[in-house]
């Protein structure tokens, strides 16, 4: 096969979207993982400096090449997919695959977007409680929902890891390291 475009991808180790694509790329190996060069942010990433060379100042970030980019983790880990098929993390059944994508779809917003209202109240003094209580409720019911739907004790649908494991277990992570 040939050698794949030069990448380069802003990402940090303590950001639940930035682990997926790296977590994808892990599985992937081989051409892929030789061709993506992780970028680990040198200051706060809403620094006007720094947003002039990383734009928007999000991770994950994928530069391919010079002029091309790529945001959010969904769109960078299909990009990956179709960039490399094998070992593929898509289920080839279509159910399978339609429940990856509602697994996906969960963690996202049953899980994650409660896990940042909390994120940014984690300072006492700032911190507002009716929010801090909704969002429980939240977490607490989206891990609920997922729980219900994932397929087995490995791996969140079809055997075999897939997409929404790259997307599930940094939200797992993030809750376990962040929540007391």
């Amino acid at each position: 096969s040939s050698a794949l475009e030069k990448m380069r991808m802003l990402n940090t180790g303590s950001s639940a979207w930035g682990v997926r694509p790296r977590m994808a790329i892990y599985a992937k190996g081989g051409e892929l993982q030789r061709s993506v060069e992780l970028i680990k942010p040198s200051g706060p990433l809403n620094n006007p400096v720094f947003t002039d060379e990383f734009k928007f100042g999000r991770v994950p970030t994928l530069w391919i090449g010079r002029d091309r980019i790529l945001q959010e983790s969904e769109a960078i880990m299909d990009y990956f997919e179709d960039l490399q098929p094998e070992p593929s993390l898509r289920p080839k059944d279509i159910f399978e695959k339609a429940t990856m994508r509602m697994l996906i779809g969960l963690a996202d917003g049953s899980v994650l977007r409660h896990l940042t209202v909390l994120f940014a109240n984690r300072n006492p003094r700032t911190r507002d409680p009716v929010a801090c209580d909704k969002a429980l409720v939240g977490l607490n019911d989206g891990y609920d929902r997922l729980e219900y739907f994932l397929a087995g004790p490995r791996y969140a649908v079809a055997n075999m890891l897939t997409q929404a494991d790259c997307t599930i277990v940094p939200a797992l992570w993030l809750t376990l390291d962040f929540l007391p």
